[in-house]
């Protein structure tokens, strides 16, 4: 069975905890502990894309591999430049194909497709 990655650029939220090398360059900027407070709608947002993903999972167990990337970090800058991401969340799939936005059934339509 061909199982399929999907990279989802959105910004992460740093109270849901970074990667370890952001960790560690927060940590010697000395500006551990200190915690943004993010506008409503980029938590309802994130929100969002992490419950979508989930049921995705759930969906189709054992076929996705799915990775945030946070635009930030510099992996993020680098797939945003490389796929002209500017808008998010933006998922790429199998590192070529992309979809930007938020309707399930145009993405679900892109996986169908790649599943096969």
């Amino acid at each position: 069975m061909k199982t399929l990655r999907i990279d989802v650029i959105t910004p992460v939220l740093e109270s849901y905890g970074l990667c370890v090398s952001c960790q560690a360059l927060i940590e010697e900027a000395g500006l551990e502990g200190t915690v943004q407070d993010y506008p409503p709608e980029w938590k309802e947002d994130f929100r969002r894309v992490v419950e979508w993903m989930l049921e995705l999972a759930r969906e189709y167990p054992d076929r996705l591999t799915i990775v945030f990337v946070d635009p930030r970090s510099l992996q993020g800058f680098f797939k945003c430049i490389r796929h002209r991401v500017t808008r998010y969340p933006t998922f790429i799939i199998e590192g070529r194909k992309y979809y930007v936005g938020w309707d399930k059934t145009a993405l679900r339509r892109i996986l169908e497709e790649h599943l096969r």
